[in-house]
């Protein structure tokens, strides 16, 4: 019979990890957050474009835009799917001190 998995394992230590009071931070990177990283990506690639075209109006927005707003939105916003994770870590938590 093989041990836990290795998914099952990880659980089990960040379980163990949380309810010695240690938080993990993670980037639970979902859909929404790689929605925001291409937005910003294409922002700074048309802010490069429209720089080296001689728009120096609307190139250095679209650069700010990007690199001062949409990628740390990105790297700071939680997505639905991550949200709902750490919602059934804290019910398992929850469950768990309750049946001490």
């Amino acid at each position: 019979m093989a041990g836990p998995s290795p998914k099952r394992q990880a659980k089990r230590a960040r379980a163990a990890a949380t309810s010695e009071g240690v938080r993990f931070q993670s980037l639970d990177f979902g859909r929404k957050n790689w929605i925001l990283v291409g937005a910003g990506l294409g922002c700074i690639v048309a802010g490069f474009l429209l720089l080296a075209g001689g728009e120096i109006t609307l190139a250095p927005i679209l650069l700010v835009a990007g690199y001062l707003g949409l990628i740390p939105w990105a790297l700071i916003a939680k997505s639905s799917d991550a949200k709902r994770v750490e919602h059934a870590e804290e019910e398992a938590e929850v469950s768990s001190r309750e049946e001490r």
